[in-house]
C-alpha cells in the first residue's frame, strides 16, 4: 500500500492544513509576567461575573463586554487595592470581558448554563454536593 503525502493531488487529505506544536520555555521573568497576566484574566472574569450576577438579579438584564469594561475602568481608578491592574496589558481585561459576554451574553438566559445554581456554573458537568451523581449539562 502506497501512502501519499497530505497536500499531494492524489491525497484524500489535500487541502488539510498542517498543524505545528510549540513548547514555551520562558525565562523566570517571562514566567512571572505570564502568570501575572493569567491571574489578571481570572480576576477580571470573576469580577465581571459578579457584576453580571448582581445586574441580572436586580434588573433581569445583562452587562455587555463594553459595559463591563466601562465599569472596570471606573472602579480600578477609585479602589487602591486594584493598583496592580496597570502591570498587565489592557487586552487581558478586555478579552476576559469579551469571553464572559460570549458565555453569558445578552441573548442568553442563565438557565441555559449547566449546574444546579441556575446556570452560573462552569462549562463542564458538575456534581451535586453529597449526591454523588453528575448533573448533565444543557447544550448551549
Amino acid at each position: 500500500m502506497k501512502l501519499t503525502q497530505a497536500g499531494s493531488p492524489r491525497s484524500p487529505l489535500r487541502g488539510v492544513p498542517q498543524a505545528y506544536r510549540y513548547a514555551l520555555d520562558p525565562t523566570p521573568a517571562q514566567e512571572r509576567r505570564l502568570r501575572s497576566h493569567v491571574g489578571a484574566a481570572r480576576y477580571a472574569w470573576n469580577w465581571g461575573l459578579t457584576r453580571v450576577k448582581e445586574q441580572y438579579a436586580a434588573e433581569k438584564k445583562w452587562y455587555s463586554a463594553e459595559d463591563l469594561h466601562r465599569l472596570w475602568n471606573a472602579e480600578k481608578k477609585t479602589k487602591p487595592e486594584l493598583a496592580w491592574w496597570s502591570e498587565n496589558s489592557k487586552c487581558v481585561y478586555q478579552e476576559a470581558f469579551r469571553n464572559l459576554d460570549r458565555r453569558w451574553g445578552t441573548s442568553r438566559s442563565p438557565r441555559r448554563g449547566c449546574g444546579r445554581d441556575a446556570g452560573w456554573a462552569s462549562l463542564g458537568p458538575r456534581r451535586r454536593a453529597g449526591a454523588g451523581t453528575p448533573v448533565a449539562s444543557v447544550p448551549g
